[in-house]
């Protein structure tokens, strides 16, 4: 069987959002490799299906796991911010740079969907979580204090890099680090929020894949200078109002 080997072994929503690349070549009946780096390790769990391994990959880019070809994966890791902008083929594989896919500032997501030659539209549809819905449970019922009528607002000021403080609207649940629960185990939280406001980062994804299209939501940007780049192209499901800082959120 041929192999498929996805370089992006970072970044929560960029993982979640380049699934349907890995249903694709799964489709055309390679075995998908995926290495993780350590601290996304957690998500094997989460992301875990027929036909895909997700070995560890050191910060310093060493296979911890090593996995047939890791060599030539290795090797191709070192030049892949120069030179691949298109699946590279080989006898008994394939290597996509879904991770570095651009130097065009005005692309980002959808570059990562160009470098493995296939469309990002309806990407949503092909994320498949194996949810935690024990931990889900827990988390909004005893550990939030929400009911099935509660009726808050979601507020995620955190990114990778830093926090933008944003003022509470109304009922507001704010989105934190609580020991035992990841990202993932809120998306029951977010499944029922009456409106989502959130930073530029992972939970915008979710929310695309999981939020009723019915629902207010509003993103902030995170960058400086100010830039969503391409996230209007791939954000198709809700109706997000764009706001450069907190201060440009308009409630209906």
């Amino acid at each position: 069987m041929k192999t498929c080997f996805i370089y992006q072994p970072q970044g929560v929503g960029d993982i979640i959002f380049i699934q349907k690349v890995v249903h694709h070549y799964k489709s055309l009946g390679y075995k998908i490799v995926f290495p993780l780096y350590p601290y996304f390790i957690w998500l094997k769990t989460y992301l875990a299906q027929d036909g895909v391994e997700f070995p560890m990959l050191g910060g310093d880019r060493k296979i911890l796991e090593p996995f047939d070809n890791s060599d030539k994966f290795f090797y191709l890791m070192g030049s892949t911010y120069a030179l691949f902008r298109k699946p590279v083929h080989a006898v008994d594989f394939v290597y996509l740079s879904c991770g570095p896919a651009t130097l065009d500032d005005e692309e980002m997501m959808t570059a990562k969907y160009s470098v493995a030659d296939i469309d990002y539209e309806g990407w949503q549809d092909y994320v498949k979580i194996n949810r935690n819905k024990e931990k889900e449970d827990e988390l909004f019922y005893n550990v939030l204090g929400l009911r099935d009528d509660s009726v808050f607002t979601l507020v995620n000021e955190y990114c990778s890099s830093h926090k933008i403080d944003i003022e509470p609207v109304g009922n507001t649940v704010y989105m934190k680090t609580i020991t035992g629960y990841t990202s993932f185990d809120w998306i029951k939280v977010i499944e029922r929020c009456s409106r989502l406001i959130t930073i530029d980062t992972s939970i915008p994804i979710l929310a695309e894949v999981y939020l009723p299209k019915h629902v207010p939501c509003h993103l902030i940007n995170r960058y400086t200078p100010a830039t969503f780049v391409d996230l209007p192209k791939i954000f198709t499901r809700l109706n997000w109002q764009y706001c450069i800082t907190p201060a440009d959120i308009k409630i209906d």
